[in-house]
């Protein structure tokens, strides 16, 4: 929620600094103002993951969609849907101003407190450019709102215009707030996102994320997801270890061999490399214990980069010389050799 928060915040004042720096294009003469940059769209390839099955995560339901009416943040103000939209016109239509911007953003966000849905629906009509604008605030101003319709507010979230300005942010800070929740509810919700590269970019950022809060559930995840690229694994892991205390280091170090041969290599090098920051002497244990092959060249080669400046130069060599992959033995004994 802080981050929803920081978002607004930002936002806001983005919209300030827009409009002080847009008063040259506010002339009185009804000029509209610059274009907004759209969102930049990846070809990353969408993936399909299956459910988390673990214990731990408790099914948490976004809840049946209720009335607008009904919820109490949209009891019926003074002003009905048809005043704000009037009210709105004549700002727009009257010469544009920093004051102009200023108010048209506070009627909206009054709008919004009771009818979420015609707001962004009359921002969609909208030809001028400005109003793009204002999706940002609206949206987060929904998202921190504890009365809104979470339900209805996921569908409309996953719907909003493709071309929208900060559209992938808005689909990122949504999903990291349901997987504050439930990772599984998140990921179920990406998958009913519109725009595709929104949701690939929004179901990287949750599962980095929700790897340095829950670094235990994110490796026992990647025992079932072995469809995700290497790329996002690889992250993941960097982010799980990093954020295992010196215990859970040892238990998954421990568990190492449950995971594919390619799953085993990229964590065991980050476990190492995680345990080389606080007990650098148990990781040169564990690495001795292991036997020749990929798992300990790449732990090797984590041990080496890292410690080569603190060992003695025939120690150094004696390490390098258990390696067997011949491109990491020359790789490391170059390394060597430099020093």
């Amino acid at each position: 929620m802080l981050k929803v928060r920081r978002l607004i915040m930002v936002s806001i004042l983005c919209l300030l600094i827009y409009g002080a720096f847009s008063l040259k294009i506010f002339d009185g003469k009804g000029e509209p103002l610059s274009e907004w940059v759209t969102v930049q769209q990846n070809q990353l390839a969408p993936v399909k993951l299956k459910p988390f099955n673990n214990t731990v995560v408790e099914a948490i339901s976004l809840g049946a969609t209720s009335s607008m009416g009904d919820a109490p943040q949209y009891q019926q103000s003074q002003n009905s849907g048809e005043d704000f939209a009037g009210q709105l016109a004549m700002q727009i239509g009257s010469a544009a101003s920093k004051e102009n911007f200023v108010r048209s953003m506070a009627l909206l966000e009054e709008w919004a407190k009771y009818d979420l849905i015609a707001v962004l629906e009359w921002l969609e009509r909208q030809s001028s450019p400005e109003m793009g604008s204002f999706y940002q605030a609206i949206v987060l101003s929904a998202m921190l709102n504890p009365l809104a319709d979470k339900q209805q507010l996921a569908e409309l979230i996953a719907k909003l215009p493709e071309g929208l300005t900060n559209h992938s942010l808005l689909i990122s800070a949504f999903a990291n707030d349901l997987a504050e929740q439930n990772i599984n509810l998140a990921l179920e919700w990406l998958e009913t996102v519109e725009l595709q590269s929104s949701a690939t970019h929004a179901t990287t950022s949750v599962l980095t994320q929700w790897a340095q809060v829950q670094p235990n559930l994110a490796l026992e995840f990647l025992l079932e997801q072995p469809e995700l690229s290497s790329s996002l694994t690889h992250q993941m892991v960097i982010n799980a270890s990093s954020a295992l205390n010196n215990d859970e280091l040892t238990q998954q170090i421990e568990k190492l061999y449950r995971y594919p041969e390619d799953l085993q290599l990229s964590i065991s090098g980050a476990l190492v490399r995680a345990m080389l920051a606080r007990q650098p002497k148990l990781a040169k244990q564990w690495i001795e214990e292991q036997v020749r092959g990929p798992i300990k060249d790449a732990s090797l080669r984590e041990y080496i980069q890292h410690q080569a400046d603190y060992i003695e130069p025939n120690a150094l060599r004696a390490l390098i010389l258990e390696v067997e992959d011949n491109d990491l033995f020359e790789t490391l004994w170059v390394l060597v050799a430099n020093k």
